[in-house]
């Protein structure tokens, strides 16, 4: 961790878990390194750092890790009405690290394949419509 202290890693591994629930092919956050994802973004971030430092320390303040899940649920709902900042990066954050680690593409079926020019097929066009401008030639200079 470069930014997070061991608790407020450890807060914000069980609140990822609980926006992304493990299912059967898919991993939970904090095992493949959400957290650690995260803490990067931190870092090279002073006013993203400290959003996240003080919610985490906000949350902590209600004793989260010792609540049953049932109740950190409820905390995390109250807290996202009354922190919007924090909650909506968290959420931006969480889900870029988690939906672009390629254990969780190949686990919702993603190739992974670049959109062109190797990628993905295009079907054709009427290419006729660019013939006006075929015409005209070159209108920029080469370098």
């Amino acid at each position: 961790m470069r930014t997070l202290s061991k608790n407020n890693a450890d807060i914000l591994g069980e609140i990822v878990d609980l926006l992304i629930p493990a299912k059967e092919n898919l991993p939970s956050p904090s095992k493949i390194n959400v957290v650690d994802h995260i803490d990067d973004a931190l870092s090279n971030t002073p006013k993203l750092k400290r959003i996240f430092v003080e919610g985490l320390s906000e949350i902590n303040n209600e004793k989260f890790l010792s609540l049953p899940k049932i109740e950190q649920i409820a905390l995390l709902k109250k807290y996202e009405s009354s922190n919007e900042a924090f909650f909506s990066q968290l959420l931006r954050h969480t889900y870029n690290a988690y939906y672009t680690n390629p254990i969780v593409t190949a686990g919702i079926g993603m190739t992974g394949k670049p959109p062109q020019p190797m990628g993905y097929t295009l079907e054709k066009g009427n290419l006729t419509l660019l013939d006006k401008v075929i015409k005209k030639g070159q209108i920029w200079r080469n370098p």
